[in-house]
């Protein structure tokens, strides 16, 4: 899982600014596809950096990102490369913003 921070430097000071969490439910995810969903985090700008909060489990072969697609909205992409269909539980994620 990627995390979207960048390179961090030792010295280096982050601040969260505001967070959020929310349960996502996606259905089926083809293998070789990705597939959205999106939570609200106040306040969040279009290319914030994230720190990211992950469901203790995902299957296996599913790989996910977040990134701040629009004022307020972070989107929550898993991509599928299980070599099947995967149907991930819905879960638990979060996000803070880093400034």
């Amino acid at each position: 899982i990627k995390t979207g921070l960048g390179k961090v430097q030792l010295g280096d000071v982050l601040q969260l600014d505001v967070g959020a969490s929310a349960t996502i439910d996606f259905g089926s995810i083809n293998d070789g596809a990705c597939a959205d969903n999106t939570f609200t985090l106040t306040k969040a700008a279009a290319n914030d950096k994230l720190a990211q909060s992950w469901p203790a489990a995902l299957a296996s072969g599913l790989h996910g990102t977040m990134f701040v697609s629009a004022a307020n909205t972070v989107t929550v992409r898993f991509c599928n490369r299980s070599g099947t269909v995967v149907d991930p539980s819905s879960g638990a994620v979060g996000a803070a913003v880093i400034r």
